[in-house]
């Protein structure tokens, strides 16, 4: 009997946040026998990145429990301090601004993949409905593979921000992804993902959604509010409601150095 390890097919490149639709992504490739190499991202001011880590943890845990560990590949984990500056990209980045919200980690992004993938596609999660979808969607053109979309030659020079990435999830909502996960039976796993940029109640042991930042808002949008909580939509309501107060009771307690639900109340 040989000792050679099993071989498998060319390892797909994901994006892997330990969200939900990165998440959905590894998931759907493990479940269909393939092999996943993920890679992570660390960036200034995401403050989400123990959660984000820990939810990966776990998920990989359940999928090594469901025998899909060996087609896991280790994560690859890098700092954007660790990238080379490309001015090209963050042009591009300041471009697409002016046309619509963008968010920066598209540029970190596309400077991951420039420099690291060498010139292989790193698969990034813009769903239907996603903000970013704005961009690549008038562009889109089924990858070669089959496997997706990618940024075809109609892209301007500014869209090319995204012609690194590959899009396999383009024509998929977040409740489809839920009805798919259900259907292959790792909905359970789906439940483990984070998605909240803002942590709260961080100092009590446990992280709940803050419920206010761009990405619980979204799931809110997105038909998945119910993964805020009810702490977090009393927080989204409020800072949409009474904002400027919440903020400057918050800036009081800062100086005053009391108590921490105020805190709690604006996102950190």
């Amino acid at each position: 009997m040989s000792d050679a390890p099993p071989a498998f097919d060319p390892p797909v490149d994901v994006l892997w946040t330990g969200g939900w639709d990165s998440t959905f992504r590894v998931l759907s490739l493990l479940s269909e026998g393939r092999t996943v190499r993920p890679h992570y991202l660390e960036y200034p001011g995401r403050d989400s990145v123990p959660e984000e880590r820990a939810a990966i943890a776990e998920i990989r845990a359940g999928a090594a429990a469901r025998g899909w560990g060996d087609r896991l590949l280790p994560l690859i984990a890098v700092s954007t301090e660790d990238l080379d500056p490309d001015p090209e990209v963050e042009s591009r980045l300041e471009t697409l601004q002016t046309r619509a919200y963008c968010g920066k980690q598209y540029a970190y992004l596309s400077r991951y993949a420039l420099q690291r993938l060498g010139g292989r596609p790193l698969d990034l999660s813009v769903h239907l409905d996603d903000r970013a979808e704005f961009f690549v969607r008038p562009h889109a053109v089924p990858d070669v593979d089959g496997d997706g979309y990618a940024l075809g030659p109609s892209a301007d020079d500014a869209t090319r921000l995204f012609a690194p990435f590959r899009f396999p999830l383009l024509d998929l909502t977040k409740e489809e992804m839920r009805e798919t996960s259900e259907e292959r039976g790792f909905a359970d796993l789906m439940k483990k993902t984070w998605f909240c940029h803002n942590p709260v109640r961080r100092s009590r042991g446990l992280a709940v959604p803050c419920g206010v930042c761009l990405p619980c808002r979204y799931s809110h949008e997105e038909g998945m509010g119910h993964r805020i909580g009810f702490t977090g939509h009393a927080r989204r309501i409020a800072v949409d409601n009474f904002g400027p107060t919440v903020k400057g009771l918050s800036d009081l307690r800062v100086r005053l150095g009391v108590g921490t639900r105020l805190r709690a109340l604006v996102g950190r």
